[in-house]
């Protein structure tokens, strides 16, 4: 397990195993966390979701505590 965004990769082809079989490299595509969307909402669909009277809730519609 290597910290995000590294990736463990096997480069001794030891033991699958064995953590020494392994080496902490870059993935060979970046993670884009831009996502476009395709369409868009209409007002009233969206779900709002928060913590109320110690569980979480959701409820529909405007912004706001559940």
């Amino acid at each position: 397990m290597y910290q995000y965004p590294l990736i463990a990769v096997d480069t001794t082809g030891g033991p699958v195993t064995e953590a020494a079989s392994y080496t902490a490299k870059q993935p060979p595509v970046r993670f884009d966390a831009n996502v476009r969307w395709a369409g868009s909402f209409s007002p009233g669909y969206e779900q709002f979701c928060g913590w109320a009277d110690g569980e979480w809730a959701g409820r529909p519609g405007k912004a706001g505590p559940p």
